[in-house]
């Protein structure tokens, strides 16, 4: 006991001696030893009025440890650093290197180029080092265009520490091109190149691309690590190609905390392709989740109760929560019982400034409209200083989600009046609240400013209006928009069956199925429960019993909505037998495996809701 407490003293007693001794210059550097950024500046003071001169290699240690500090006064240590660099009497490369890589590192890319050019102006060579932290400071386009030059004239255009970081920045400018140029031209590609390559694809959403630079960066027997799997996971959306990456980190190593990128990573994928209970277990094997874990564990959330639990969990770990945190946990809740709820998040995001962050405040937007608490939406939205296109299409959704018709068309003839550019997402919005037979020219005036604005390639926004006629009493004018489709695709081929079912056109919509069957023989689920529902709706036995040979030809009969709408079809068409036999055969099959008891699998609200209807029907019937 006695020696750890000599140990822990011996710092204090060794800068004592320093002081006592009048050394300041050995002094500065014990003292930055004992994490007291006021004795530095004491012992500084000491230095400087005793004569002392800031000698090159003293102030690179200064400027080196006040830069990497990250704590609640990064600025004050940046600031501190400056000085420290201007004390200095004729500063050297590395010196100039501390300083340029500490405001690289604070995103400063105005006073990097300043030091830069005061660097060339005093007659100093940039070594791989200065060019490395000129890059990285780099935030426009411009900033890199003039980086990138410099990089030429010393000749190290070409080299992968230099090129890993100028596709970096292109990347994140949104400057592809410029980016795959860098990439062909290095002469000594590595693994961290490729890397940067494929999560600059990544970053812009060219999935297909960044998988292809992956597969040849494994075709060249480059290294695997964690910054390489991290990026092509971010690319996959087909969930057998995320298991073999996630096998990889497996294999190597960088799963259970040891790489929280990549575990962070894998989790997001699993998401993303649906895998909530394969995300879960990714996040239960990490020993300390960090707030980006937590983030997307509450993004897999079942409900808004679970999101809340999680949510509070997180806050009693005592993490900081970030905007995409508030973001994830409001989108989860909805409803009066969440409104609360909703207002402590929104106080809290006051609390740690990201109120005015546009993402923040259009989840609040989008919350309080599905909490029926339109008012609270307009608020938040007018308190926004910063508007997007998301911020206009939320409140316009939040409107038409409580029934206020009148004000969402306000609210978007209020953003054309602004000569605000409407997006397909907006178009979609407005149409979703003008679909019903009262707003029947709002949809033709809509369909109008969507060809005006060249959105009629998008499959989505096709659909959408063929929705919209038919749910405003105007099937000729869906029909019309279907027929005028060049290359109809399965998307369109259901928006129209479901249009026509929900107008009660259940003969056009068998009609439209038996001769496009052959065309699309890739159907899906929804497209079997819709045509079944038609079958129910005329009680056309024959025709319902085709339907399900089909889908137990095409393997849909495992799907809990198809399923459920075969019962519901040979209910309603009397076939007693028939309905209880897949009845049987349906629990059996979700419900008969002790599995699934065993895996804590919670049969959904949908298969117990369908059961007891299909039940309560062949009561009736009998």
């Amino acid at each position: 006991m006695k020696k750890l407490r000599a140990l822990a003293q011996a710092p204090s007693s060794q800068f004592k001696t320093l002081i006592s001794q009048k050394d300041y210059p050995q002094a500065i550097k014990s003292s930055l030893t004992l994490s007291s950024s006021l004795l530095t500046d004491q012992t500084y003071s000491l230095f400087i009025k005793t004569g002392h001169f800031l000698e090159p290699y003293l102030s690179t240690t200064l400027i080196s440890h006040f830069s990497k500090l990250d704590d609640d006064n990064s600025n004050n240590n940046l600031s501190r650093s400056l000085s420290f660099f201007l004390d200095t009497q004729n500063p050297d490369i590395i010196t100039y290197n501390a300083i340029i890589s500490g405001f690289a590192r604070a995103n400063d890319s105005r006073t990097v180029l300043g030091l830069f050019n005061e660097l060339r102006h005093a007659g100093l060579v940039p070594d791989v080092f200065t060019l490395s932290s000129l890059i990285k400071g780099c935030s426009s386009l411009r900033e890199n265009w003039v980086s990138q030059g410099v990089c030429l004239k010393l000749g190290f255009g070409s080299r992968s520490f230099v090129i890993s970081g100028l596709i970096d920045n292109y990347a994140k400018n949104g400057d592809l091109g410029s980016a795959e140029r860098c990439f062909k031209e290095c002469l000594d590609l590595d693994n961290v190149v490729f890397s940067v390559m494929v999560k600059g694809y990544v970053w812009n959403e060219e999935f297909e691309k960044g998988k292809q630079v992956f597969v040849e960066m494994r075709g060249l027997g480059l290294e695997l690590n964690a910054f390489s799997l991290t990026g092509v996971v971010g690319a996959l959306f087909d969930v057998r190609e995320g298991e073999q990456i996630h096998g990889f980190g497996v294999k190597m190593g960088f799963l259970r905390g040891s790489s929280m990128h990549f575990s962070n990573a894998v989790m997001s994928m699993y998401a993303r392709c649906g895998r909530e209970v394969s995300a879960i277990k990714v996040f239960d094997e990490i020993a300390k989740p960090d707030v980006v874990s937590w983030t997307e564990r509450i993004g897999t959330a079942s409900d808004g109760h679970e999101a809340m639990e999680l949510f509070r969990i997180l806050l009693s770990l005592g993490l900081d929560v970030n905007e995409y945190t508030l973001i994830n946990v409001l989108s989860m809740i909805g409803g009066v019982e969440f409104l609360n709820a909703g207002k402590q998040i929104q106080a809290l995001s006051h609390k740690k400034g990201y109120f005015q962050v546009v993402s923040v405040g259009n989840a609040l937007v989008s919350m309080y409209g599905k909490c029926w608490r339109i008012r609270d939406a307009w608020s938040v939205f007018y308190n926004m200083i910063i508007r997007d296109s998301v911020s206009w299409n939320s409140l316009i959704s939040a409107c038409s989600e409580n029934g206020f018709v009148n004000q969402a068309l306000e609210v978007f003839y209020q953003m054309r009046e602004l000569s605000l550019q409407p997006t397909i997402h907006t178009m979609a919005s407005i149409l979703e609240a003008v679909s019903n037979s009262n707003y029947t020219e709002q949809v033709i005036q809509i369909h109008a400013l969507v060809v005006k604005c060249g959105f009629m390639f998008d499959v989505s926004m096709i659909s959408c209006l063929i929705t919209a006629y038919g749910r405003s009493n105007n099937m000729d004018e869906s029909k019309r928009v279907f027929s005028e489709i060049d290359k109809v695709n399965l998307v369109h081929l259901n928006t129209m069956i479901t249009t026509f079912v929900h107008a009660g056109y259940y003969t056009d919509a068998l009609a439209l199925y038996q001769t496009t069957w052959s065309s699309y023989s890739k159907v899906d689920s929804r497209t079997f429960s819709i045509i079944l529902k038609a079958c129910s709706a005329i009680t056309d036995i024959q025709l319902g019993r085709a339907v399900h040979s089909l889908v137990l030809k095409t393997g849909f009969d495992q799907d809990s909505f198809v399923e459920s709408s075969v019962i519901d079809t040979y209910c309603k068409c009397g076939s007693i037998g028939t309905s209880r036999k897949s009845i049987q055969e349906f629990i059996y099959e979700q419900f008969g495996c002790l599995e699934c008891h065993d895996d804590g699998i919670r049969p959904s609200w949908l298969l117990s809701r369908s059961f007891l209807i299909s039940l309560t029907r062949c009561l009736n019937l009998e």
